[in-house]
């Protein structure tokens, strides 16, 4: 997928959870955000981010819910996942 399919189908899916790829090849997964997040229909989906980068800061201000490290660990994942909040 590049970040234009995967905005479709978040919009015609509506997941509790998107991960998504900062390196997309078609445009950087910060500006797939801002248009996921502009989705009135995506209002309560938590977007994690996926990256090789250890820094969280720019993830976090950007607005992900949280980060998850390439090669993504499964355990970490999981943990990400079993303790998000609605």
């Amino acid at each position: 997928f590049d970040a234009a399919d995967g905005i479709s189908k978040a919009t015609e899916m509506q997941p509790s959870v998107v991960l998504l790829d900062l390196g997309l090849p078609d445009m950087s997964g910060f500006e797939a955000l801002k248009l996921l997040r502009d989705q009135q229909s995506l209002h309560r989906t938590k977007f994690i981010a996926v990256t090789g980068e250890q820094d969280t800061s720019l993830t976090t201000k950007a607005g992900f819910d949280d980060h998850v490290l390439k090669p993504v660990d499964l355990r970490q994942l999981s943990e990400i996942l079993c303790s998000r909040t609605d």
